[in-house]
Formats: C-alpha cells, sequence, structure tokens
C-alpha cells in the first residue's frame, strides 16, 4: 500500500504585517483521501528580531469531526542574517476530544541556502 501527502505552503509580507498558510491532504491507496490539514496565520514583525504571530489549524480525517486549533506563537530571528530561527509557542484546541490538552509547539530553523551556519551572526 502507498500513501500520497501533496502539500502547498504560501506567504505574503509586507512592512506592516505577514500571512502565512498551507494545505495537506493525504490520499491512500484503496481509501482515497484520508485526512488533511490547512493552516492560516497573520503576524507583525517587531524590531528586528520578533515576529509574534497566530495561526488558526483546522485537522481532519475521515470518519471523525474536524478539530480547529489555535497557535499563538513567536518566530525569532537568531542570526543577524535571519538565516537561523526559531519559534515557541502552544496550541490550543478549540474543539475536538482532546478536551482543551493544551500542547507546546517549537522548531529550530537554518535555512541554508542563504548562508553558512556560522555566518551572518
Amino acid at each position: 500500500r502507498w500513501e500520497l501527502e501533496p502539500f502547498l505552503a504560501a506567504g505574503f509580507q509586507r512592512p506592516d504585517f505577514i500571512l502565512q498558510g498551507e494545505a495537506l491532504a493525504g490520499w491512500e491507496e484503496s481509501e482515497g483521501f484520508a485526512a488533511g490539514s490547512l493552516r492560516l496565520g497573520a503576524g507583525r514583525e517587531i524590531g528586528s528580531r520578533f515576529v509574534p504571530m497566530v495561526e488558526a489549524g483546522w485537522d481532519w480525517a475521515r470518519g471523525s469531526p474536524g478539530i480547529l486549533t489555535l497557535y499563538p506563537q513567536t518566530w525569532i530571528r537568531l542570526s543577524r542574517l535571519g538565516h537561523v530561527a526559531g519559534s515557541l509557542g502552544v496550541g490550543i484546541p478549540v474543539n475536538g476530544p482532546d478536551g482543551g490538552q493544551v500542547t507546546l509547539t517549537a522548531f529550530l530553523l537554518w535555512d541554508f541556502g542563504d548562508g553558512p551556519l556560522f555566518r551572518g551572526w
């Protein structure tokens, strides 16, 4: 059996706001569309290193209701060049079976296309 997960992401930045979005769908060999998720986030850059953002995510799977989750988070440029960054936030379910279970979300990113790890600090 095989599974295909097409993924589409996009972003838009203006001087006073940032928008980003993504869509993911799971296609299984015998089942067809089995699950998916949509995300849309908006934020605003503060200074040269911080971008507070709120993201809304809707996840669904066949045979179960969709789950809406809000993700308040802060993206932080760790390097002066901005090619090393991190994010820290929480996931707050609005509905669904988790019963309000808040989760921690975090990532560390190195965009090696913009520069070597030890340059631009």
